[in-house]
């Protein structure tokens, strides 16, 4: 937890979804490139500072979805996204606001993939899309029910707001589930983003 309105930092258990796979390309039953795993790095010299990732395909409505995958500097933080298109999209680590803004290098992870349902060669059902989502949550519902609970990732793609913000998600089941947008303990409210997510189940 940040620390922006008191130091308490003890949390409840929770859920935790992830996904593992090789960086590269990601292909459909039909051989179709729908997709791709890759993995950067990444030091954040003031909060104003953006990087420009350009992909390695293009797509037509790519959902993206960014996460720092190491722990080299200790400041609470997290991937933020902007100016998303077909085949590139802006990024940075956004620590929260109470924070300096200044980071270490970390590895970044991404997945993209192009909005839609999709299944795999390994036999996993994937589902992406995007949603308008602000601090209220929101349910979605997915356009096919999964065989079971699927994993959720969730991402904001937008920077509408300009104050730090994660994702959170809750009661997620075969057919739908709720997000919302979440800033830092001392802030609240939040105005509307693009938030893009992936279901799997296999």
């Amino acid at each position: 937890e940040e620390q922006s309105r008191d130091t308490e930092t003890r949390h409840v258990a929770e859920s935790v979804g992830y996904l593992v796979g090789t960086e590269g390309p990601i292909i459909d039953t039909s051989g179709r490139i729908i997709g791709e795993l890759v993995v950067t790095r990444l030091g954040q010299p003031s909060r104003n500072q953006w990087e420009r990732a350009s992909l390695q395909h293009n797509y037509q409505s790519p959902v993206v979805i960014a996460k720092i995958s190491s722990y080299n500097g200790n400041q609470s933080s997290q991937i933020r996204l902007q100016a998303v298109d077909n085949n590139s999209f802006d990024f940075q680590i956004e620590e929260w606001a109470y924070l300096d803004g200044n980071h270490n290098f970390e590895d970044i992870s991404y997945l993209v993939v192009e909005e839609g349902r999709h299944r795999l060669l390994d036999g996993t059902t994937l589902e992406a899309g995007t949603v308008t989502a602000n601090h209220n949550w929101k349910s979605i519902s997915f356009g096919t029910a999964f065989a079971g609970v699927p994993v959720i990732l969730s991402q904001c793609m937008s920077r509408n707001g300009g104050d730090p913000v994660v994702t959170r998600q809750r009661k997620i089941t075969n057919t739908n589930f709720e997000v919302r947008i979440q800033e830092e303990e001392a802030k609240g409210a939040h105005t509307n983003e693009t938030v893009g997510f992936v279901g799997l189940h296999k």
